[in-house]
């Protein structure tokens, strides 16, 4: 018999949480931060306790599951020894706190006992648990207690589909099931299933009206390209004339702070080098006027900066570039500026009464604009990256203006927007509105390392930064962590929080300036590589380079991701560029490869085959030799691989008929 599920909200309240840290060494100063407090490392000094070595602090923090870490004399990030951890997306080691809502005190979720804690189940007729692929097919998202029910069902028109987990905390599931509705009005409800017990949720159905999520319009364009990425100050220097003053020599070793000439000359003298490479697209990490190597301090968004060039060069550059057919995709900072932008300058100058209060979030005038400060709020607690308040109407309108300029007199082709998570969607929303005012194939992508849903669904960001497809790759080639079914279900897992339109455009990267390179996490190892590539080519979404990636430039975690490009060749590995020229000719001659959609297929927990409509890549992860029962008629090029069979840590290319569904990756 089905009973009707009422949920009423889970309480946010914050509940007190104690923590004690006993570094191995004496300390002068300790802090705690992690997703909490968004990573502010001046907000919660730890106190030293009486008997000299332990360190406390207790903190307000609402129910939830967090990650954080202890900040070591202000310089060493280490988490806590006592308690689990967890490898974030950028394979750091995090310190897991689960603060539990107080409704889940009085008892354990459990599955099989016919009892559902009704108060943890959420769901919102938003876009936050609705995603809309297609015309007629929906995605529904569900919430519910860790281990609390056992299956839940979604009817619709008088049909149920099964829903699956797809992301799971000590916390929570979520569940989500891809259905079939309408093009018109209707209706839909959930059924949770635990033991002997059946709910439904809500007794009437929620109602869909599909109007109300507009598809996703996506740059025809886009799924053409190839981007480069290019961190400008490391990729080549065409004029020392503007390198300034203690400029670091060429290929000397990353710090923080160290400059090394790379200019807009530079890309301009290498565009050759990128044309015969098969590049098409560029993304540049920020050139605007700033205080850093990096560049994400922003001081002047108008400006391009002076050791990089001038606006009228990079004019020039983007025309040239279009004239090639080639784009250009910009880094758009707008989660916060630097202590050298205008707004911010007058607002340490004029404290309260200046005209640009409302632009940052003040605690107390006057402004100390150093390291520990706690007079206005910084990205992550960097003093040196005042956040901006884009809520503020003179903000946005500033914002607004800027991201249209660059389209409209210098010719970009779109933005790419930095730190977008921690900016409200409401202003993303009215920036998509006047990019697109500005130039309706404009494209813009978003950086969200995890799931990006709510961003990409038509009405903000056209597309993400796929890191979650990244380690998906990184730890079926690389560590080899995840086996190849593994690596199917987490793939499938992404596709159902991404519009059908948007999963081919997904910007599909290895490496990033924010990353460890694929050298690296490969530890050298030129199969690994290759296979990789070879993934990253094969996959639905947009290919981007980063970089020196090609050639195996090698680089741990920021800044020593950011070394300079090896323009001699024997500094290069000629075999891995080779295979990456190869790679993208394949895909800008296929479209096969640009539109169809993905296929997989498994043997064991080491091989995984992909194809894409006449074309099958096929992976050897494992130690064993994989040998074909069927030997493959046409052979398109492959790596440790022959027509019969691939070697371990090989990797091929083959043609095979249309409608011939037999991978045949089977002995």
């Amino acid at each position: 018999m089905i009973e009707f599920l009422v949920a009423a909200a889970l309480s946010e309240k914050p509940r007190l949480v104690t923590f004690e840290y006993a570094p191995p060494t004496p300390l002068s100063s300790c802090y705690i931060v992690g997703t909490f407090n968004n990573w502010d490392r001046s907000q919660y000094p730890l106190t030293k306790s009486t008997d000299g070595r332990t360190w406390r602090v207790t903190v307000p923090i609402k129910p939830g599951v967090y990650e954080y870490l202890y900040i070591e004399d202000g310089k060493r990030w280490v988490p806590d020894p006592k308690v689990e951890q967890v490898e974030d997306m950028n394979n750091n080691r995090n310190s897991i706190v689960v603060v539990q809502p107080p409704e889940f005190d009085a008892l354990p979720g459990k599955l099989g006992d016919g009892k559902v804690t009704t108060a943890a189940v959420l769901h919102r007729t938003t876009r936050a648990d609705v995603i809309r692929y297609n015309e007629t097919d929906f995605g529904f998202r569900i919430r519910t207690r860790h281990q609390d029910v056992e299956q839940i069902w979604v009817e619709v028109n008088g049909e149920r589909r099964a829903a699956r987990i797809t992301q799971s905390t000590p916390l929570f599931d979520t569940w989500i099931v891809r259905t079939t509705g309408s093009k018109a009005k209707f209706k839909y409800r959930f059924v949770l299933i635990d033991g002997d017990k059946e709910l439904a949720y809500p007794k009437d159905g929620f109602t869909v009206n599909p109007a109300s999520y507009p598809l996703p319009k996506i740059p025809a364009w886009i799924k053409d390209q190839v981007f480069y990425q290019i961190f400008p100050d490391r990729f080549a220097n065409g004029n020392p004339a503007n390198d300034g003053p203690n400029v670091s020599p060429w290929g000397a070793k990353p710090t923080a702070t160290n400059r090394m000439g790379g200019d807009l000359a530079g890309v301009r003298s290498k565009l050759g080098y990128l044309q015969d490479l098969g590049i098409t697209a560029i993304y540049f990490n920020p050139i605007f006027t700033a205080g850093s190597n990096h560049g994400y301090d922003t001081y002047d968004y108008r400006q391009i900066d002076p050791r990089f060039g001038t606006n009228e060069e990079f004019k020039s550059l983007v025309k040239e570039m279009n004239a090639k057919s080639m784009k250009v995709m910009l880094d758009g900072v707008f989660n916060h500026s630097g202590v050298g932008f205008f707004a911010f300058k007058d607002l340490v100058a004029k404290g309260a009464k200046s005209a640009y209060r409302d632009w940052y979030t003040t605690y107390k005038f006057p402004l100390k604009v150093e390291e520990g400060q706690k007079t206005y709020l910084g990205w992550f607690g960097a003093w040196t990256l005042p956040r901006l308040a884009t809520e503020k109407k003179p903000v946005r309108d500033f914002i607004l203006d800027v991201a249209s300029m660059w389209i409209k007199d210098y010719g970009i082709a779109g933005w790419r927007l930095d730190a977008a998570d921690q900016v409200g969607h409401p202003f993303w929303k009215l920036l998509r509105k006047g990019v697109k005012a500005t130039d309706p194939n404009a494209w813009i992508v978003t950086e969200v390392w995890g799931d990006a849903h709510e961003y990409i669904q038509g009405d903000e960001q056209d597309n993400s930064m796929n890191y979650r497809w990244r380690l998906v790759a990184l730890r079926f080639f690389g560590s080899k962590t995840l086996s190849a079914p593994g690596a199917v279900s987490e793939l499938e897992r992404i596709d159902l929080d991404v519009p059908d339109a948007a999963r081919l455009t997904q910007l599909n990267l290895l490496s990033s300036h924010d990353t460890e390179r694929l050298a690296t996490m490969m530890q050298g190892d030129l199969n690994k590589m290759k296979q990789a590539v070879l993934f990253q080519f094969m996959s639905p979404g947009v290919p981007s380079v980063y970089y020196g990636d090609e050639v195996g430039l090698e680089g741990g975690k920021d800044p020593d991701c950011r070394r300079c490009f090896p323009w001699d060749p024997k500094d290069q590995n000629a075999d891995l560029r080779a295979w990456t020229k190869t790679l993208i000719a394949f895909r800008r001659k296929h479209k096969e490869l640009r539109e169809d959609p993905a296929v997989y297929e498994t043997k064991g927990d080491r091989v995984l085959a992909l194809r894409r409509g006449k074309f099958l890549a096929i992976f050897n992860t494992g130690t064993d030799e994989l040998k074909f029962s069927k030997p493959y008629e046409i052979f398109e090029f492959g790596h440790l691989a022959s027509k019969s069979s691939i070697k371990p840590g090989g990797c091929a290319v083959y043609e095979v008929e249309e409608d011939d569904d037999d991978l045949r990756i089977l002995p």
